[in-house]
């Protein structure tokens, strides 16, 4: 997952599947002090995005991940999910892409987006933050054989820049030759 803060910076997360074996951990970024997690869910029965950028349904249920951020005083300005192997799917927030849209909400308030007309968002962290993020599944979720990977950006107050970190995830049953079920 890759969130894109407001100066351009950027910061990736591994994605835990909470069915299978944990082989995602957060990964500190000590310059900033900013550590994420993230977990995929699996297929929800939410419908809040589309296979293209528009944020409306297509009336099937959306990938679930769940972004949890360990930040103060940072602002979320884009975010993104790609594969790491497996199935090729890339998702974001970031208008003007051809990758599909991420709908963003808050886990307390799960059906309230709160992305902007053009997928955009500008999400504040005071003292962390725990986020759904929905997707359209391309195949590559519910076939359950491809790992990906979470990037974030963040802003600092005054719009100064600041990154992330890291974390990777695994399909629950996915098998690998190079040690991809293994913590990173």
């Amino acid at each position: 997952m890759r969130l894109v803060h407001a100066d351009g910076a950027s910061s990736t997360v591994p994605v835990k599947n909470e069915a299978g074996p944990a082989s995602g951990q957060s990964v500190r970024d000590a310059l900033f002090s900013v550590r994420m997690s993230a977990t995929l869910k699996g297929i929800s029965n939410y419908d809040a995005v589309n296979p293209t950028k528009k944020i409306s349904g297509d009336d099937k249920g959306d990938g679930l991940f769940v972004l949890t951020v360990d930040a103060k005083q940072r602002e979320i300005t884009a975010i993104e999910i790609r594969n790491v192997d497996g199935m090729d799917a890339v998702w974001d927030t970031l208008p003007g892409t051809t990758h599909g849209a991420i709908g963003v909400a808050l886990t307390s308030d799960p059906v309230r987006l709160l992305n902007t007309r053009d997928g955009s968002v500008r999400i504040p962290v005071q003292d962390g933050v725990e986020l759904n993020l929905y997707v359209a599944d391309n195949g590559s979720i519910a076939k359950g054989n491809t790992n990906f990977m979470g990037h974030g950006v963040f802003c600092r107050r005054r719009n100064r820049l600041v990154s992330g970190s890291a974390a990777r995830a695994t399909q629950a049953g996915a098998h690998s030759r190079r040690g991809r079920n293994r913590r990173v």
